[in-house]
């Protein structure tokens, strides 16, 4: 029960979801652009907005 107990009075961590966006690639943004279905998406259509402009 301790070791529980320890545990839980942890803060706890956010992971960090995404690098910084300066060290996002070229590369990686344009495969995760085809990822999200390019320009034929909603979504990719706003990623192309935000990021490869």
């Amino acid at each position: 029960a301790d070791k529980v107990s320890a545990t839980m009075t942890q803060p706890i961590v956010e992971p960090r979801v995404r690098e910084p966006e300066e060290k996002i690639t070229r590369k990686q943004l344009l495969t995760e652009y085809r990822r999200l279905g390019g320009g034929q998406t909603t979504e990719g259509r706003s990623f192309a907005d935000r990021y490869l402009k």
